[in-house]
Parts: structure tokens; C-alpha cells; sequence
């Protein structure tokens, strides 16, 4: 609050017209009386002056004169009361008096009764309208009525009285500023300062004036003026620190409240907003002091009270906050600001029935109270009333739709309820207002993962990711949605960033042990098991996975420990029993296995595995009448249910000597058979999965899914044909089969019957178009018949149905690949990339597009990229290795080739390119061993013999170079380079005729090449063959006018043949061609 004062005036008295009344009757009469009175009066003795005006009135009440004295001195005594009765007596004798009317004003006006002040100073004017102090009167009283316009046109009046009166002008400028007309206010306090540059009032007024302008600085300026002429001007300091409160130049504001109580140590708004200012410096124990200081002042401040509860808030002192805030409204129990902190404490402090009662007392008070109805949502949520909570959150929602806290805790609170798909609409609004707000968007995500929605999850959660790569619950939920889709290793990755975010996070450490269990890296996913019972050991569920793990990896006595641990914080824990059971029989130690089944059977006795495991460890410890009554018990329950529950545990193979033993006592039992084949082929073997099935066709044909089964084997045995009859006769009894239809398409893909295949994958998306992967095997059969346009369109068809499918832009990109749209296909790499951020496929893929456009630098930090996600991506280390060496920097190169061969070690690839390096830096012998390396790896690897064969050929080991020629177009017949370098190791050993041969398979494979042509003339010179040696060489000149050595030997050869003009002819072009 800002503070401006009118400046007021002393009531001028006109004692002469007093004295010039008086009656002459001597000292016992009534104007003797007040004639002393008079002298009293004037003299300053007031209170002698009363006396003996109160002895003129004794004597005559009736005199006005004796009444307008008493009114005067007691005016002056501050008994304005008094005063103004005294007035209104002399004005019902004589009520023509303008200047007593004037007076009664002025007493009244003291009084704060401003309209009565008024109205007495409207009747002076009536009587006397060129009164400067009636019209000034006047307008002051309108003033603090809060009647500007009015008050400034009286200031206007007194001024065409008297234009100099400075107290006048500025009142007007208060009057101006009332009514917001600052810079009109502003001309009246510079025409003050015009006059009396010393008006320290004026340079404040002209500072509040400045300051509600919107110009900060000048009004500082004004104030300091102000300052500089009354240093103890204690309201200008006041004044000058909300300015600067204002600017948030707290440290400025704090001084100059300090200046403001070090001169009046009463000064209570000074010190609450040195308070103010301390707490904005976040100086809280201080401005706690200076509150202290206000209501040791002052106790009833509520203001006051209610900012020392948000100090102590700051400091943390909850319950000493909550005690201000109470204070504060048992002194004024509407003062909505404390109820309102009152319930953020309470919040805070866990009593949150009481915190939604301070709301509701809010709401009692002001119902459009900022953030209350949100806080009281907030309250009720954290009771577990939603419902209630919705509809406060709805309360804000209805004045504020943009509100993205009271979107996000409302779909929090329908989330609770399980009303998912709302939750989800409110997450969304949420979003429009703040898109990147990740506490939202996280709940977005994990929203989508609990409607099953695992894929758009997984998008989502790439987006919290993208806005703050640092935030630990987008990896570890998106881990748990990768996980749900069973791409473990994905999941792995994920739940590795949100533990390098937070490595203590329990809840993380134990996905990763999952998802590592379900690739098969038991010692990592012990690993991660034990950092978690670390960092809590009463998690049954850590401990139950960990013995799971280690009974898997064959670690029986450290598995029956882990179980141990679950037993002892549960020891009713499901299944936990059965596979203690378990670890101790593969330990052999049967009796302590036996009681574990009955302790599982306690539990649940119609739990078949148990039973039969009991039997199995009763049978090892030879008590074999009792094992057979389990094994009966087993059969009693259900022949198939254990074989079920072990398959549904993914414990094939235990599932499939179930299925064996129904099959023992009904072997034409078609279920069984079936059963049986499909634990065989998820375990892998196809061939005696095949015999299952071929066993189910026997029993029954029509048995339901065998056919599609059965061609399902097939194709991983790669008998691709039957595998295409059996998915006909699905087919034919069920055309709308999409998995039959799928499974037909990929087999004819790989009997590479591609239209065939596309007419598979056609009929699919005609019966399901949003199947995406469908769209996705139609465009890789489109890709196989060159058709890239319609190949991409099928991908866009996929991503149009799941966006987030990063395999869909990964097959876009290279359908963009095939085409030469390199720009595209990077494009469609960098979407993959935005997916999933640690593909390293993906970035790998995209280095060899950017390497391919000439985009080297780019390149070789997208290899990077693949590298740093995983290091043994040899394809990386290879792409980088390939700019390195064409950039000439071999030992670079080298390391990279090394690289991906520790990634790989049968890389035949990248043996062979470092055998290449090595070759072009003139060391022959470690070329020559990444070349036998290479061929060791692939012994079909052309391009290994090729160069292994150059290497000997430029070291004249010609016949070992053409041992590695001739095994080279062995096994590629088509390779003219290969057929070319044989020829000319042939030349060199003398083998012409051979040679000429070789280089007629050359030429027969690429007729384009003039040094082919060449060669082969200069093996029928060495023959004597000059005239087709003449013909070979006018082929090379066909291809190349200009080579300079075909001319030269063509020459020769005519010169040798006797026709010497032909051969000038030929030596004449040589000399011309040298010549240029």
C-alpha cells in the first residue's frame, strides 16, 4: 500500500469581529466575560479561555458570539465533538454566519463525518462563494470521500481565487490522482515544484503519480528528491521500497524500509513489508523478526500473522506456520489468505480432513478464491474421496479450461477409479495448453499402458523423453511396456537409463533382472535382483525371481536360498513351495523336496504339478506305492492340466513328458499328440513336432489348427512347398484365416513366388485393413518385384495404423533405399530413431545412407550413435572403417575393422577389409592374413580369394595367385575383374592360350573395358595371332579412341603383317595422341 497525505490547513479565526460584539454592560454581564475569554484566547491559555466563555454562556445561552469562541477553542483542544455542537448552537440563533458554517465543517471533518463537512461547507459557499478556505474545505472533505472529480473542481474554484496557493494546487494533484488522471496530477505537484523546489511533499505525491504510470524509475527518482530535501520523511521511504519491491530489488526495498523504522520504530507497515522484502531475499529467519516487530506493534495484523506462517513455511516450521495461521483468523475469521495457508500446512502435514475443512471455510468466504477449489481437490484425492475431487477439479475447470494442473489431477483421480479412457481425455487437454509438461505426459503413457495400448505407451513415453531425456519413470515405465510386447532386450536397455538416472531406484533394478531373465542372461538378471533385495530385502517378489533365475541356470542350492528368503516374509507365497521343491530334487535331496510339495499342497491341493512332483521325488526315494497314488491323484484331477500349466511356464520340455504320459494311456488321443507338437516346436524341434502333428492328421484330419501348425514346422525345416499345401487346406475351409494366409505369404516368399505371396498378404488387409503387419510383408514382396512406389505406400499404410512401430519407418527407409531416394530413406531412418532412441539398428542404417549421399562427418556419427547403444555392432565399426580408409586414414580404419571383427569374429567382411588396408600400406604379410581370414570365415567369399590372388600375383607367386583366381570364378562365374586378373597370371606364367581364354570370359561378361581388350591382344601377339590381336585391339579403341598403347601395338602388329601404310597410319595417331 502506498500512503500520500493531504496537506491540510490551520483555521484562520477573525477574533476582531468577535471583539467588535461585544456588549458594554461591565464584567458581570455576558460580554465581559467573553472579552476575557477572548484575551485568554489569544494569549494560549485555552483551557482559562473555556472558563470564561463558559461564564459568558451562563449568563446568556442565547449569545452566537460565546458560542462560535467555545467552538473555536475547543477546536483547538482536539474536542471536536464539543466543537461542532458548540457551532450548530451559534447557527440556530444566527444562521447567516457563513464563517461559522465554515468552522462547524471544520470540526466535523476532523470527525471524519465528510458528507455532514460538506454539506456545512456547501452552506458557507451559499453565503460566501469567494471564500478560498471554503472552496479548499470543500474539496478536501470530498476527497476523503472518495469523490475526486468533485474535490478537484472545488481545488479549481480556490484557484481562480488565489492561483498561488501551493497547498491547494497540490491537493488537486491528489484529487487528479484519484481519479487516475496522473499525468494531470503530475502539472499540478511540477507547479508546486516550479515555485518551492524544497516541496519534499510535492516530489512524493509526483513519485506515486510517476510510479501508478507505470514509470518505475522516474518515481524513484522523484523520491529520492523527496529524501534528499526531508531525510526523516519516513512514508517516502515507505513509498521508494514498494517500488522497488515492485522492480524486484528486494535488497534496495529492504534498506529502505530499515531507513522507514529506524525513524519511527511505530511504523508497522514498514516493518511488515521489510518482512515482505526479507522473505523475497529468502532471508526468512529475519523477516520473521520484522513481522515479530509489526505485531509486537500491533497484534492484530492479520496480514502480518499470515506472512510469519509463510516464513516459518519456508523454514519448514509447519506446526509454528499452522499456529500464525490460526491466530490469524480467530482475530478475523474471514480473512481468506490464512484459511487458505492453513489447509496447504494441513496438506502438507497429512490431516488432510481438516485441510479440506480450511478450503471449505475459503469457499465460504470468497467461492472464486485462486486455486482453492484445485487445493480442496488435491485434499479430498489424497483421502481417496475421487469422486469428490473430480468435481472440485471441474470447479476450476469451469472458470479456467486451461488449467493443466486441474486436468492432470483430475484424470489422476479417474485413473483411481479405473475410468481410464476419461483419464486419458484429460491428460490430452492438458497437453494443448502445455505439450510438454512430463509429469502429464507420463501419465498419458502409463494411462495407454493400463488400456493395453502397449505400443502408442511406448510412443508416448518417447516423447517425455524427447522433452527431458533425464526423466527416470518415462525409461522405466516405457521398459515395462516393452516389456509386456516381449522385446526384453528393448526393455533392458530402458530400465539400464532410468537406473544410470537413479540407481537406487528398487523397482527398475528388478525389471531389468526380468527382462535380462528372458533372454537368457541369468547372471546379469541375478545381478540386477540383488541390487534390489539391496536396496529393499522384504520384496518377496525380488527374492521369488532371483531363485526362478538361478534354478534356470542350473544353480540349484543358491536358487533353494532365494526361495528361502520368500518363505520367510511370506511364507503362503504362491508357487514359492513348489519350486523350492524343484531346485532341492535336482539337488537330490528328495526328502526335503517331498515336504515342499506338501506344504504347496496345504496351500492348494488341486494343483496337479504338485501332486505329480511329489510323486516323482516319493518314486527316488523308492517309496513307490505311495508316488503311484500321487501319480492317480494327478489323473483323478485333470491328464492335461499339468502338461497346461508347465507349457503356460514355458517349461516345454517337462510339459511335453506330461503330454507323453497321456498319451501312454490314450495313444489315439488327438489333443495329446497336438499338445505334445506344440511343446516340441516351441521348444525348436521341428521334426518331431512335424511327427506330432502328422500323428494329430492321422487321428483326425479336421483336427482344429494342426494343418496350420504342421505348415508352420515346415517352413522353419524350409520345406517351403508342403508348407504352402498345408496352409491351403486351412484355406479351404476357412479362406478369412489371417494367419494361415500370413503363413502361406511367407512361405511363398521364400520360395521367392512373390506375386503369388502378394496376393496373400492382399487378401489379408482386403479382410483386415488394419492389419499393419500385413501392409508391412505386402511391401517387402513389392520391394522383391521392384515395385518401390507401391512398396512405400504400403509402409506409409502401416505407420498409418501404428505411428510408433519403428520396423515400419526402418522398411520405409530402405523400400526409399532401393529407389535412390536417399533423402527419404534418412528421413524415414531419423523417424525410427525418434521412436526408439537405442535402436542401434536404426542409426546404423542411416550411416550407410549419409555415407552413400557423400555425408561422411554425418556418417560417422550416426555409426557412432549405433555404437555407443551397442558396442558390438560389427556393421558400425565396418561403415566407419570404410570412410576412415577412403579418407586415407589407415591406422583409423584398421582399429575399426578390429573392432568389428572382436564384435564378430567370422566378419568375414571386415577381415577382408583389413586385409585390403594392409595391402595398400605395402604390408603384404598382414593383408595376406586378413584375407585367409576372411576365406576361413566364408570360404565362399569371392571377393577374400580375389585379392588374396592379387596379393600373390604383385609378389610373382603367379601359381599360387592362380590357385585363389581359379577357386574365385568357381564359385561366382560371373566376375569379370576375377577372370581378367586370371588371364593376366596366366600371361605370366607363359600360359597364352589359357589366358586368352580368361580374358574371353572377360569380355564376354562386360564387352565395355578397353584394358581387357588390350590385354588380350598383347597374349595373341605372344602367339603369333596378329590378326586378332589387331581385332582386340580395335574393340579397345571402339570403347577408347584415345588409348595411346592400342595404337601403338596395333601398329606393330600391322608392321609384323606388312602392311607398313596401315601401320603409319596407327604410329601417326600414337604421335598425335602424345603430342595432346
Amino acid at each position: 500500500m502506498i500512503l500520500l497525505v493531504m496537506k491540510r490547513w490551520a483555521m484562520p479565526i477573525l477574533i476582531i469581529a468577535l471583539v467588535c460584539s461585544f456588549p458594554a454592560s461591565g464584567e458581570d454581564q455576558s460580554g465581559g466575560w467573553l472579552g476575557k475569554a477572548i484575551d485568554f484566547y489569544s494569549s494560549g491559555s485555552y483551557e482559562l479561555a473555556l472558563l470564561y466563555v463558559n461564564k459568558s454562556l451562563d449568563i446568556d445561552p442565547g449569545y452566537p458570539d460565546a458560542w462560535d469562541l467555545k467552538g473555536y477553542i475547543l477546536s483547538d483542544l482536539g474536542r471536536y465533538d464539543e466543537a461542532a455542537n458548540c457551532f450548530s448552537r451559534s447557527l440556530d440563533i444566527d444562521p447567516s454566519d457563513a464563517y461559522i458554517w465554515y468552522s462547524q465543517g471544520f470540526a466535523l471533518h476532523n470527525l471524519e463525518r465528510y458528507e455532514e463537512a460538506v454539506e456545512c461547507y456547501d452552506r458557507a459557499l451559499e453565503l460566501n462563494s469567494s471564500d478560498l478556505n471554503f472552496w479548499r474545505a470543500r474539496g478536501l472533505a470530498l476527497y476523503s470521500l472518495g469523490r475526486y472529480g468533485e474535490a478537484a473542481a472545488s481545488y479549481d474554484e480556490a484557484l481562480l481565487i488565489d492561483p498561488t496557493q501551493m497547498d491547494v494546487w497540490y491537493n488537486k494533484g491528489l484529487a487528479l490522482g484519484g481519479m487516475g488522471k496522473y499525468e494531470k496530477s503530475i502539472e499540478c505537484y511540477d507547479f508546486v515544484i516550479k515555485i518551492d523546489e524544497s516541496d519534499a511533499a510535492s516530489w512524493h505525491a509526483k513519485g506515486f503519480a510517476l510510479y501508478s504510470l507505470g514509470r518505475p524509475e522516474e518515481a524513484i527518482q522523484s523520491y529520492d528528491r523527496a529524501i534528499a530535501i526531508d531525510p526523516s520523511y519516513t512514508d517516502v521511504w515507505y513509498n521508494k521500497g514498494i517500488v522497488l519491491s515492485s522492480l524486484e530489488r528486494y535488497e534496495e526495498a529492504f534498506k529502505c524500509y530499515a531507513a522507514a523504522v529506524q525513524i519511527d520504530p511505530l511504523y508497522h507497515a514498514a516493518w511488515y513489508n521489510k518482512g515482505l522484502a526479507l522473505y523475497s531475499l529468502g532471508r526468512y529467519d529475519e523477516a520473521i523478526s520484522s513481522y515479530d516487530e509489526a505485531l509486537r506493534i500491533d497484534p492484530s495484523l492479520v496480514a502480518t500473522l499470515n506472512n510469519k506462517g509463510n516464513a516459518l513455511y519456508a523454514l519448514g516450521s509447519l506446526d509454528e506456520a499452522l499456529d500464525c495461521y490460526e491466530r490469524a483468523v480467530r482475530i478475523d475469521p474471514d480473512y481468506s489468505n490464512a484459511w487458505f495457508n492453513k489447509g496447504v500446512v494441513l496438506d502438507l502435514l497429512g490431516r488432510w480432513d481438516e485441510a479440506v475443512e480450511a478450503y471449505d471455510r475459503v469457499i465460504g468466504i470468497d467461492p472464486a478464491y485462486k486455486d482453492v477449489w484445485y487445493n480442496k481437490g488435491l485434499g479430498l484425492y489424497s483421502l481417496g474421496r475421487y469422486e469428490e475431487a473430480i468435481e472440485a477439479f471441474d470447479f476450476v475447470l469451469e472458470t479456467n479450461p486451461e488449467n493443466v494442473n486441474a486436468w492432470y489431477n483430475k484424470g489422476l483421480a479417474l485413473g483411481r477409479l479405473g475410468r481410464y479412457e476419461e483419464a486419458l481425455s484429460c491428460y490430452e487437454e492438458a497437453l494443448k495448453t502445455d505439450p510438454h509438461q512430463t509429469d502429464v505426459l507420463n501419465n498419458k503413457c502409463s494411462t495407454l499402458y493400463n488400456l493395453g495400448r502397449y505400443n502408442d505407451s511406448i510412443s508416448c513415453y518417447d516423447d517425455v523423453i524427447g522433452v527431458d531425456p533425464a526423466y527416470e519413470c518415462a525409461w522405466y515405465n516405457k521398459g515395462a511396456a516393452l516389456y509386456r510386447l516381449g522385446m526384453h532386450r528393448e526393455a533392458a536397455i530402458c530400465y539400464d537409463k532410468a537406473i544410470s538416472i537413479n540407481a537406487s531406484r528398487m523397482d527398475a533394478w528388478r525389471g531389468r533382472g526380468d527382462a535380462l531373465a528372458n533372454i537368457g542372461e541369468f547372471d546379469g538378471a541375478v545381478e540386477s535382483y540383488d541390487r534390489a533385495v539391496a536396496l529393499d530385502p522384504g520384496d518377496p517378489d525380488v527374492w521369488y525371481n532371483r531363485g526362478f533365475v538361478l534354478y534356470n541356470a542350473s544353480k540349484h542350492q543358491e536358487a533353494v536360498e532365494s526361495y528361502n528368503k520368500v518363505i520367510e516374509i511370506d511364507p503362503s507365497y504362491e508357487g514359492v513351495w513348489q519350486l523350492k521343491g524343484l531346485a532341492l530334487y535336482d539337488l537330490g535331496r528328495f526328502e526335503e523336496a517331498f515336504e515342499c510339495y506338501d506344504e504347496a499342497l496345504e496351500i492348494d491341493p488341486s494343483d496337479v504339478s504338485l501332486w505329480y512332483n511329489k510323486g516323482v521325488a516319493l518314486y527316488s526315494l523308492e517309496r513307490y506305492y505311495e508316488a503311484v497314488e500321487c501319480y492317480d491323484k494327478v489323473i483323478e484331477i485333470d491328464r492335461y492340466e499339468k502338461g497346461d500349466a508347465l507349457y503356460s511356464l514355458g517349461r516345454y520340455e517337462e510339459a511335453a513328458d506330461c503330454y507323453d504320459k497321456v498319451i501312454e494311456v490314450a495313444p489315439l488321443e488327438a489333443e495329446a499328440w497336438f499338445n505334445k507338437g506344440s511343446a516340441l516346436q516351441s521348444l525348436g524341434d521341428y521334426d518331431k513336432a512335424g511327427e506330432c502333428y502328422d500323428r494329430v492328421i492321422g487321428i483326425d484330419p479336421s483336427y482344429e489348427g494342426v494343418w496350420k501348425k504342421k505348415g508352420f514346422v515346415l517352413q522353419m525345416l524350409g520345406d517351403y512347398n508342403d508348407s504352402v499345401a498345408c496352409y491351403d487346406r486351412v484355406l479351404e475351409r476357412d479362406p478369412s484365416d489371417i494367419e494361415a494366409c500370413r503363413g502361406k505369404g511367407r512361405a511363398l516368399q521364400n520360395l521367392e513366388r512373390y506375386e503369388e505371396a502378394l496376393a496373400c498378404y492382399d487378401e489379408i488387409v482386403k479382410v483386415d485393413p488394419g492389419d499393419a503387419e500385413a501392409w508391412s510383408s505386402k511391401g517387402l514382396v513389392l520391394r522383391h518385384l521392384e515395385r518401390y512406389d507401391e512398396a512405400v505406400g504400403c509402409y506409409d499404410e502401416a505407420i498409418a495404423i501404428n505411428s510408433s512401430a519403428k520396423e515400419f519407418w526402418i522398411d520405409k527407409g530402405a523400400a526409399y533405399e532401393d529407389m535412390g531416394k536417399l533423402d527419404d530413406a534418412i528421413s524415414s531412418y531419423d523417424r525410427a530413431i525418434a521412436i526408439d532412441p537405442l535402436d542401434a539398428g536404426a542409426w546404423y542404417q542411416k550411416g550407410l545412407v549419409l555415407s552413400e549421399s557423400g555425408w561422411l562427418e554425418e556418417a560417422l556419427g550416426s555409426y557412432d550413435e549405433a555404437i555407443a547403444i551397442d558396442p558390438t555392432r560389427g556393421g558400425a565399426w565396418r561403415g566407419k572403417g570404410a570412410i576412415f580408409e577412403g579418407q586415407g586414414k589407415a591406422e583409423d580404419a584398421i582399429t575399426c575393422y578390429e573392432k568389428a571383427i572382436e564384435a564378430d569374429p567370422s566378419d568375414a567382411e571386415s577381415w577382408y577389409r583389413k586385409g585390403s588396408v594392409f595391402e595398400g600400406l605395402g604390408r603384404g604379410k598382414e593383408a595376406l592374413n586378413g584375407y585367409e581370414m576372411a576365406i576361413e570365415a566364408d570360404p565362399s567369399f569371392v571377393k577374400a580369394w580375389r585379392s588374396r590372388g592379387h596379393l600373390f600375383f604383385t609378389s610373382e607367386r603367379y601359381a599360387e595367385a592362380l590357385e585363389n583366381y581359379d577357386r574365385a570364378v568357381e564359385i561366382d562365374p560371373s566376375n569379370g575383374t576375377v577372370w581378367y586378373e586370371r588371364g593376366l597370371t596366366l600371361q605370366s606364367l607363359g600360359r597364352l592360350e589359357e589366358a586368352v581364354e580368361s580374358y574371353d570370359r572377360a569380355t564376354e561378361i562386360d564387352p565395355k573395358i578397353a584394358e581387357i581388350w588390350y590385354t588380350r591382344g598383347t597374349a595373341l601377339d605372344g602367339l603369333g595371332r596378329y590378326d586378332e590381336a589387331v581385332d582386340s585391339y580395335d574393340q579397345a579403341l571402339a570403347v577408347d579412341p584415345r588409348d595411346m598403347k592400342s595404337w601403338n601395338r596395333k601398329g606393330d602388329d600391322f608392321y609384323k603383317l606388312g602392311q607398313h601404310k596401315k601401320a603409319l597410319e596407327c604410329y601417326d595417331k600414337f604421335i598425335e595422341l602424345s603430342s595432346t
